[in-house]
């Protein structure tokens, strides 16, 4: 586990590899996914070589690179 980040209902990880995970309320499509909900951490597919995460209230944001 590199990094975690909070937003007011969801949370994301950053493992060591660069992987991005996501789980919580998907209410404003804060989590990259078509799910209203993910109860248990799920990777986001499409993000690779994560350097760094962050969520705001209703966001998230990853850079890349």
């Amino acid at each position: 586990m590199r990094s975690i980040a909070a937003g007011k209902n969801h949370s994301l990880a950053l493992l060591k590899n660069g992987t991005l995970w996501s789980w919580g309320s998907n209410e404003f499509d804060q989590l990259a996914t078509s799910a209203a909900e993910v109860v248990m951490p799920q990777r986001i597919p499409y993000i690779d070589g994560v350097q760094m995460i962050t969520a705001g209230h209703d966001h998230s944001a990853a850079v890349i690179g």
